[in-house]
């Protein structure tokens, strides 16, 4: 099953949420491949990792599978991707999509133990993906929003699904709304971009749905 080539590129949070959605679609001893990889040709690491409810997950040492196997149960044990029985030769620097990861899945796939795939690694030493939740204290309201669709709709990733802005901020208006009549201010940006703050007024009820000027903020 392809589940998307829409990933932006180099984007590894996306690709790691996008992957972790999709899981419980798919049956508990799938094998996943999954390659967001802007650290292909340095000392990453190549990895495959079981989960604890029996799935595969092969891809690069940079967070992209970690949300996944959090939906997973955990993971159970992992393998740096080492074997020359593996992979294609000669490995490209840049291509390891194909000539490393794709065919440790399909060895994988075929029934190949996934020791056979190279070392183990110590499954607490994997590179992982934390999403902040939203903050509040008094006067102050702080999110990130991690994804917006072409509906004009957010997600915050720890909520598990796709929600309107007025779903996502409706908490944290109704309680601005009683700590302050000022206007709110709302700024997110990507840690490496600084933009200004915009003020926008808080909506006299939580359930109106934001402008599109408001939710083009947002992002």
């Amino acid at each position: 099953i392809d589940l998307t080539h829409q990933v932006p590129r180099q984007d590894v949070d996306q690709g790691a949420l996008a992957l972790a959605r999709s899981v419980r679609f798919m049956p508990d001893d799938a094998v996943y491949l999954a390659v967001v990889d802007p650290g292909v040709g340095t000392e990453r690491r190549p990895i495959a990792v079981e989960a604890s409810m029996g799935a595969l997950l092969v891809g690069p040492d940079n967070g992209l599978l970690s949300l996944a196997w959090v939906e997973l149960g955990g993971a159970s044990r992992a393998v740096g991707i080492t074997s020359d029985e593996v992979k294609l030769h000669p490995v490209s620097r840049t291509f390891h999509g194909r000539d490393i990861f794709a065919p440790a899945a399909a060895h994988l796939a075929a029934g190949v133990p996934l020791e056979r795939l190279g070392s183990a690694l110590e499954v607490d030493d994997l590179a992982t993906i934390e999403m902040s939740g939203p903050m509040i204290a008094p006067g102050v309201v702080g999110a990130r929003v991690v994804g917006v669709d072409g509906f004009n709709a957010g997600t915050q990733a720890d909520w598990g699904g796709w929600l309107r802005f007025d779903e996502i901020f409706a908490g944290a208006y109704a309680t601005l709304q009683r700590l302050t009549a000022r206007p709110i201010v709302i700024a997110v940006a990507p840690p490496s971009i600084s933009l200004p703050a915009t003020r926008i007024r808080a909506p006299r009820s939580v359930t109106n749905r934001p402008s599109r000027s408001s939710s083009a903020t947002s992002t």
